[in-house]
């Protein structure tokens, strides 16, 4: 279910709620049937509004609930999260943009898997602050962010990117930035969990182009390299099979360097947009290829829309890659197909039908964990204007 609803004026409000429920199947490791309940919702509620002259702010409170219960024993997991994030734009000249803001975010997770069990709070806020300037063909952006997590302590990441216009139809960009992840509630505690992992730190460094010779074809172009510290990885020495238990561990150093292709075209109410990503992830100790990480990656879209009518259709394609790195395990590439249709009632309302899968690929992203066939889904939005 997806509903919208909103408020025009000096002051926008803007209400939304996703939630999705059910039951899956699957077959436990002897091949012993188990199923499992779940429900995740999503409910924000979004303002905006414009304070002073030059002066745009929006804040956003959202709650999300994400549960799993196993109908063959007492095993659960529950996650509860409350977010504000709260961004402030000021224009403080034709050619300067300041934005700052927070984020607080209280997540509570309670979890009983294979007879361990934790219960977990955890509190992080976190301040930001951009810069941008437009200085004739170029643009620059600086950027910072302090994160104050409960568990983690402080750090500090950052960006700066900077743009130019080399010609009519020609924009180069390159940008290098910094970031953190902590470890969550599931990698300190539950299954496999490791309560003395550290952060992931990484490095990320890009440079790219645009070409747009006309205005029915875009061209776009991005080389990159990723490198992460201490990446969050199940490892098991000896297979599940093996005595030894496996848990969650940090690699310590990893560098995925690649190329990312994009070109779009747009022909009346037809448009096509192909992307292929080619990349290298690697484990910079062993230099093997990083687990479940595909070396390629093609998307094929396009759609068609007319008098409130639409039509989109998606193929994916991805290629093989190892399953764990502590197994010979490949998992094999696949290619999947998703269409959907679309249909706006009235000026609010509007319906959607959704077919993900349509030939029925059978594939894995996890050996030994099914996938999901065939499926379809019907939605309905729902605008006030």
């Amino acid at each position: 279910m997806n509903a919208y609803v909103g408020m025009k004026g000096a002051v926008d409000v803007e209400l939304r709620h996703w939630q999705a429920q059910g039951n899956t199947e699957y077959f436990a490791f002897d091949l012993a049937p188990l199923d499992q309940d779940f429900k995740n919702a999503v409910t924000a509620l979004a303002i905006n509004s414009d304070p002073a002259p030059h002066w745009r702010s929006k804040a956003i409170l959202s709650y999300t609930q994400d549960k799993i219960d196993q109908n063959q024993s007492d095993d659960f997991a529950h996650t509860q999260r409350l977010v504000l994030d709260w961004q402030n734009d000021i224009e403080l000249s034709g050619s300067d943009l300041l934005s700052a803001g927070l984020y607080l975010s209280h997540e509570e997770t309670s979890s009983a898997v294979f007879g361990t069990g934790f219960d977990v709070e955890t509190d992080t806020l976190e301040g930001f602050a951009q810069w941008q300037r437009n200085i004739g063909a170029h643009d620059l952006l600086v950027a910072a962010r302090v994160t104050d997590h409960e568990t983690f302590g402080t750090h500090t990441t950052g960006e700066i990117s900077w743009g130019v216009q080399a010609a009519n139809t020609l924009r180069l960009r390159s940008a290098v930035a910094s970031g953190f992840r902590a470890p969550d509630s599931g990698d300190r505690f539950g299954f496999g969990g490791n309560p003395e992992l550290d952060p992931e730190k990484s490095l990320n460094l890009e440079a790219g182009a645009v070409w747009q010779p006309a205005t029915a074809h875009r061209f776009e172009v991005s080389v990159f390299q990723n490198d992460i510290d201490d990446l969050i990885m199940f490892v098991d020495p000896d297979d599940f099979a093996g005595p030894i238990p496996g848990r969650n561990e940090n690699i310590a150093k990893t560098r995925t360097r690649g190329i990312e292709l994009n070109y779009r075209t747009e022909r009346g109410p037809w448009w096509l947009q192909a992307e292929a990503l080619l990349q290298d992830p690697q484990d910079r100790l062993t230099g093997e290829q990083l687990p479940r990480r595909a070396k390629y990656t093609f998307t094929l879209k396009s759609g068609w829309s007319y008098a409130g009518y639409g039509v989109n259709a998606e193929l994916i394609t991805t290629s093989k890659r190892p399953d764990s790195a502590f197994s010979d395990t490949i998992n094999a590439g696949y290619t999947l197909v998703n269409i959907t249709l679309q249909k706006q009632l009235t000026k609010q309302l509007t319906v959607r039908g959704r077919i993900e899968n349509l030939f029925d690929e059978d594939y894995v992203l996890a050996d030994g964990f099914n996938t999901e066939g065939r499926a379809g889904y019907v939605q309905f939005a729902y605008a006030y204007r």
